[in-house]
């Protein structure tokens, strides 16, 4: 299942992290509750994502919490729906990360470029995106190919009301694409965490 996490900072963390840590158990919201050691950081798992709302605002009610924010796992939610089968909601978030992670690539890539910025590329679309991330080698073919592929079924998924996921024709490329979706996000999760180490 979908995991939603918030990562908490404490303040006068020494003094009060026992006290806040008993707080946030009797809530009964999370699977989870983890300190970070040497830090002032508590991370909690979410039981369901639905959740974050009551979470949230019960841990606005703990005064010595300074600031919080909440971290989806976008990759696990993509393959949670590909296991449930929920296709329509699997595709349309995987080409929302595609355009998302290929924007953030590209924008990293073109940092020392001042003639390209960032509101150019956030206008390019799902398409564009991939393109670009392409014609710069930012991918390799096989993984362009896959993007490709990809957002084409989810484009017939989303704009053909009258597409039957049971017919036979659907059923051939869901089971051609599915492994696609989880290679191509893999790898831009990849390129992505790399560039944000530079």
């Amino acid at each position: 299942m979908y995991q939603s996490t918030i990562t908490l900072f404490i303040n006068e963390w020494r003094k009060q992290m026992d006290k806040t840590m008993r707080e946030l158990n009797k809530m009964d919201l999370f699977t989870t509750i983890s300190h970070i050691n040497g830090t002032n950081a508590v991370k909690v798992f979410l039981k369901s994502p639905i959740e974050l709302p009551n979470a949230v605002a019960k841990i606005k009610e703990i005064p010595n919490i300074s600031q919080y924010y909440t971290q989806p796992d976008h990759l696990k939610e993509v393959s949670d729906a590909i296991e449930n089968h929920e296709f329509f909601k699997a595709f349309t978030l995987c080409s929302s990360l595609y355009e998302s992670f290929g924007t953030n690539i590209l924008i990293k890539h073109f940092k020392e470029n001042l003639s390209l910025n960032s509101d150019k590329l956030e206008k390019l679309g799902v398409v564009g995106v991939i393109i670009m991330l392409y014609t710069h080698r930012l991918i390799a073919e096989g993984t362009y190919s896959d993007m490709i592929s990809v957002n084409s079924l989810r484009n017939d998924l989303v704009h053909d009301y009258l597409v039957s996921l049971s017919s036979e024709k659907i059923q051939k490329r869901l089971k051609e694409n599915i492994p696609k979706i989880t290679r191509s996000l893999k790898k831009l999760d990849e390129i992505n965490e790399r560039m944000s180490k530079k």
